[in-house]
């Protein structure tokens, strides 16, 4: 069986795996004047998790990981994004760090920076994901589909309670435990000092102070998405 997963996208690859990790994935989000973003992301899965996608990616045993660093770079140079750094850290761990053009960040819809009134948004929810994830090739989109089961992708309306207890029937109680406990920290740097964070209808701000602010969300709460989840940052 040829490896599907050899042309993902970071996004798509690193999506899948932070379903399953009990490492939660770190990304550092840091907006310029300019309006581009710097995003360093760092995911490291458990042992659980590198044994499940290993055996669904139908990995080759003779490569360190299911990923093509090539290939990676080259989709993302399409996109006209440019990439600072790509380690490859074990079968399914990856550290990148990218740098994102303004033009590129309004396409995807997900964030508006508006440094003239000085405030961020960022608006998550099923059409600005759905319109990133049409951009994968069919293959891919149905690969992603069969794998996560996520309401993002399929449609459905489910509570994060409910889409645990899919992931549960589906792979079993250890891996769902796991994505139970797991959290995306996002730690976010402005080009002026924080006044405000507000996140709603779910997830936490744990601090601003100076430019940065950290807020975490819960995984299952992204991967079903009963509510739309929005970010605002105001700054001086």
């Amino acid at each position: 069986m040829k490896n599907k997963w050899i042309n993902f996208s970071i996004i798509a690859g690193c999506l899948i795996i932070m379903v399953f990790s009990s490492c939660s994935p770190v990304a550092e989000v840091a907006i310029a004047e300019s309006g581009d973003v710097v995003l360093d992301l760092t995911v490291i899965p458990s042992g659980t998790t590198e044994a499940l996608v290993e055996r669904l990616a139908d990995k080759d045993a003779s490569k360190l990981s299911i990923y093509d660093k090539n290939e990676l770079i080259n989709s993302l140079k399409k996109e006209d994004i440019t990439v600072k750094k790509l380690e490859l850290i074990s079968s399914t761990g990856i550290k990148t760090k990218v740098l994102i053009p303004k033009e590129t960040v309004a396409k995807s819809e997900l964030f508006l920076i508006d440094t003239q009134n000085r405030y961020i948004t960022c608006n998550i929810n099923k059409q600005t994901l759905g319109y990133l994830i049409e951009a994968f090739p069919e293959d891919i989109k149905a690969y992603i589909e069969d794998l996560l089961m996520s309401p993002i992708i399929t449609g459905e309306v489910l509570t994060s309670k409910e889409y645990e207890n899919l992931i549960a029937a589906a792979y079993g109680p250890k891996i769902a435990g796991e994505l139970k406990t797991a959290f995306l920290k996002i730690a976010v740097s402005c080009p002026g000092k924080i006044d405000s964070v507000k996140i709603e209808p779910a997830g936490k701000v744990r601090y601003f102070t100076g430019n940065s602010t950290t807020i975490t969300v819960p995984l299952s709460y992204i991967l079903s998405l009963p509510k739309p989840l929005l970010v605002k940052i105001e700054y001086k």
